[in-house]
Order: structure tokens, then sequence, then C-alpha cells
């Protein structure tokens, strides 16, 4: 119980420094997932860290398993991905291999 008290704390709450207000929730209605990665693993993953493979992989894996269930429901505009540096060139390995 204390997991899902801290998960949902961190979704409605926590912030970057930068963006007074803007939690993941508040980028998640405005549909940009990148600003959302940035919040919450901003350290790990933004910017996309090429010199570190496990990081790359993380965030391809994150992305191609976003991509497939896009494509699954049909959603026609993938979410955008500013906010996270290096995010949106790994978007479209993803979108064009499928």
């Amino acid at each position: 119980s204390w997991a899902w008290g801290v998960g949902i704390y961190i979704w409605m709450e926590f912030m970057n420094k930068e963006e007074e207000g803007m939690t993941s929730h508040v980028h998640a209605l405005n549909g940009n997932f990148g600003k959302i990665v940035n919040i919450l693993n901003g350290g790990s993953e933004c910017p996309v860290k090429d010199d570190d493979p496990w990081y790359t992989q993380a965030v391809i894996n994150r992305l191609n398993h976003y991509c497939h269930a896009a494509k699954v429901v049909g959603v026609a505009q993938l979410l955008d991905m500013s906010g996270c540096d290096g995010m949106e060139a790994l978007l479209q390995t993803c979108t064009t291999d499928g």
C-alpha cells in the first residue's frame, strides 16, 4: 500500500524545478511523454545517454512498447517527445522499425 501511495504522489505532485506546477499528470494531459520521462527519470534518461548501452536500451524498450501499444489501439498521432533530449530520434527508429 505504501508503494501505491508513493507512486500516486510522484505522478501527481513531483515536478521539475524549472516548471512550477507542471507534474507528470499535467504533461500527460497535454500529451507530452518526453517531459513525463524527464520528470520521472530525467537524471538517467534525459538526455538519452548514447555512451551507456543499458540506458539507451531501456529508452528504446520503453518506446518500442509505447509504439506497439499505440499501433494496436490505432493511435494516429503519437505523443510529443520534446522535453527529453534524444528521445525524438529514438522514437523515429521505433516508428520506422515497427
